[in-house]
């Protein structure tokens, strides 16, 4: 995994390809989903500055997405003219390979995940948790990561927490290589402690201090999730809740393992 500050260019490079016709999710803007996209992509490639040192001021704390959970994207009569996705690696000369995840492409589109154009290596970063201990994302390679960015104030957030709980506690008792990461931004760790203790949550839960690791990863909107395979490369991200609990969800986290 990259550290902070490294080649982060390759997010502005790599971008983000949403499947075509698919609807935004909920609570969002109606301006072109792509240009959206595009737009959080250059403040996440500004931001890494940051986390590389510069000494610029914390970016404004983030807004909660709709407390509705968004429901998979079902077709539309334009998708069956659309374009295949755009894939996770682009090799630059006509075809496409997506490692580990080829698989998966058009499945992860379908349920509302988007997928990067071009591989994209997770930056690395060292977070605290409640009781002050650290933790680096390197730390979890050869595990699927569930990288999510979340806060107490955000009623989505805590509305999808269970469902987080109960795929943690599933994959868990299975043995399978997947971890579940939940950071929040900004908030003090008595808070934080708390909001752990009242909803029982067992799975890792980080605070990012001064919003830079959020910044990096474009967290302006939460809850915003992040899948990082196995080998450290981010495979897809989710705007906005889900029932992770649902078995299709699980089952894709557990063939994604499987690789």
């Amino acid at each position: 995994m990259r550290g902070p500050g490294e080649r982060v260019t390759a997010y502005r490079e790599g971008g983000w390809a949403p499947r075509e016709g698919a609807p935004p999710p909920l609570g969002r803007a109606h301006a072109p989903r792509f240009a959206v996209l595009m737009a959080l992509f250059g403040t996440a490639v500004a931001a890494a500055g940051v986390a590389g040192g510069n000494r610029e001021p914390a970016p404004a704390p983030p807004r909660a997405e709709s407390q509705e959970t968004a429901p998979a994207p079902a077709a539309t009569p334009s998708d069956a003219n659309a374009p295949p996705p755009r894939t996770l690696v682009d090799s630059g000369d006509g075809g496409s390979d997506l490692g580990v995840a080829e698989g998966f492409r058009d499945e992860m589109t379908d349920l509302g995940f988007e997928l990067p154009k071009r591989s994209v290596e997770a930056i690395d970063f060292e977070l605290i948790d409640p009781e002050g201990m650290h933790h680096k994302l390197s730390a979890y390679r050869g595990s699927i990561v569930f990288l999510n960015f979340w806060a107490t104030w955000c009623v989505p957030c805590r509305t999808e927490m269970p469902a987080m709980q109960a795929v943690h506690d599933i994959l868990l008792a299975e043995g399978t290589p997947f971890r579940m990461v939940a950071i929040n931004m900004q908030e003090a760790p008595a808070a934080v402690r708390a909001f752990v203790d009242e909803l029982g949550l067992s799975f890792d839960i980080l605070i990012d201090e001064t919003g830079k690791t959020g910044a990096t990863y474009a967290a302006r909107t939460l809850p915003i999730s992040y899948v990082i395979g196995k080998d450290g490369a981010i495979l897809a991200r989710i705007i906005g809740i889900r029932e992770w609990a649902d078995p299709v969800y699980v089952d894709l986290f557990q063939r994604l393992a499987a690789i």
